[in-house]
């Protein structure tokens, strides 16, 4: 009853007003957005507003879980030095799905600046991609399609993140933004991709839970997948197996840092798979 509510709304072009005042009134998020009214952001830069954080995810209506992981790319970084990345040498880094640049701010303020990098971010929403335009000067922006191809040449990147958007990809696009991003990625690139997993398991319904259980993909809402207005209610829950054995041929995981279950988010309960592109690549057999 609640989607056909919501379906409806959204057809009457209702439904983002409704959300943002449902949101937006409650007295917890005028508390804590109260500071950064009135002080502004910690780094500095221009906030998004109400409806671009809301876009990405419901919770950044409030401002404390947009800011919530501002060392998150330092930590980040570290994984990959620890794990033999030289990230000193970077050249090229890519933010896919960077909505309003709530990560890629991040890199104003590294406790290790990467003065070799330039920075690039992609997302399907015009509307995210120029206000990042006008209010992130540091990094290059552009606008990706629901499916590929990127505008990069081949080989062009070291490192290439992407947060909460396979989360929201049919299974077809999942496999084709995989194969994308592996060609723009240099020989031994590294790429990080976050996944609904285990930690969602009592989110499912029991249908959903016996697939997972059985290490099948479990996707919600897939044909609103790559509509800019509507894609978060796709929704895609991805067994650990799942990933390594299927999704991520061609790459090495090198690290797998499985989400931890919040009773309120933000978003620390998603998998995290650091992946190194091969040298090789084996025959493609997937969807």
């Amino acid at each position: 009853m609640i989607d056909v509510f919501k379906k409806a709304l959204r057809r009457l072009d209702l439904f983002s007003v409704a959300f943002l005042l449902y949101w937006s009134a409650r007295p917890r998020v005028i508390y804590h957005n109260i500071p950064y009214w009135l002080r502004g952001a910690e780094d500095g830069l221009p906030i998004p507003p109400l409806k671009l954080r809301s876009l990405v995810w419901g919770e950044y209506v409030d401002l404390r879980n947009f800011f919530y992981e501002q060392r998150q790319m330092d930590y980040i970084f570290e994984t990959l030095s620890q794990n033999g990345a030289t990230i000193e040498e970077f050249q090229a880094i890519l933010d896919f799905g960077c909505g309003a640049g709530r990560a890629i701010r991040q890199f104003a303020s590294l406790q290790r600046p990467l003065e070799r990098a330039q920075l690039y971010g992609t997302d399907i929403n015009p509307t995210q991609i120029n206000w990042c335009r006008r209010n992130l000067p540091f990094a290059e922006f552009e606008v990706n399609g629901p499916c590929p191809p990127l505008i990069y040449g081949d080989e062009r990147f070291d490192f290439i993140y992407t947060f909460s958007v396979f989360t929201h990809l049919s299974e077809a696009q999942q496999f084709a933004w995989m194969r994308e991003l592996s060609r723009v990625l240099k020989p031994a690139g590294y790429l990080l991709i976050t996944t609904c997993g285990e930690s969602y398991f009592e989110t499912l319904n029991e249908n959903e839970k016996i697939q997972f259980s059985q290490g099948h993909l479990v996707v919600r809402n897939a044909e609103l997948a790559g509509i800019p207005s509507a894609y978060a209610d796709c929704i895609a829950f991805h067994p650990m197996s799942y990933v390594r054995e299927k999704l991520t041929r061609g790459f090495e995981v090198i690290v797998f840092a499985p989400g931890v279950p919040y009773p309120t988010g933000p978003k620390g309960e998603m998998d995290h798979f650091f992946l190194r592109k091969c040298s090789f690549q084996a025959a493609d057999d997937r969807p």
